[in-house]
């Protein structure tokens, strides 16, 4: 429907420069070559777009750079970072050990061997008195190192 339209819109713009033959216009009612036209239009093309290699045209040029993990959404103990929690209480009999800390507005969370707090901290370790995190960063560099947190205790009366 489309190629109709278009070639009636091609036929009304040159039926003024057609002529018999000279500079004389055309007269009302001769029939221009439509056939040739409709070939033309209806020729299936040869060209066959490549996308390997190419950029993607909707793609926008500038781009904010964002690390996998800004992207995540964090839930639980992963929006709190160790700093910002305290042990309240460890059970060790268990064949795990078990641990409970609290946020600063008083609710609780469990948590077991292998849990992870905050963006990239995970526990290595629950001792009697201690818990042991293992917390990932990078450097200046750009490599990646970890230093280990612990979270002591407190012995009841204790600030």
């Amino acid at each position: 429907m489309k190629r109709l339209s278009y070639i009636l819109c091609l036929l009304c713009w040159l039926t003024p420069a057609v002529s018999q033959g000279g500079d004389q216009p055309a007269k009302t009612g001769e029939s221009l070559d439509i056939e040739g036209l409709l070939d033309f239009f209806n020729k299936k093309s040869s060209f066959h777009y490549r996308r390997e290699g190419r950029a993607d045209p909707f793609k926008p040029f500038i781009t904010e750079a964002v690390s996998k993990g800004e992207q995540e959404v964090l839930t639980g103990l992963r929006r709190f970072e160790p700093g910002q929690l305290t042990l309240v209480a460890i059970v060790s009999g268990a064949k795990s050990p078990t641990a409970m800390v609290e946020d600063a507005l008083g609710k609780g969370y469990i948590v077991r061997q292998g849990a992870r707090i905050g963006k990239s901290g995970q526990i290595e370790e629950i001792k009697n008195d201690r818990i042991i995190l293992r917390q990932r960063y990078r450097t200046a560099s750009g490599g990646t190192k970890y230093r280990l947190i612990k979270m002591l205790l407190k012995k009841e009366g204790e600030q």
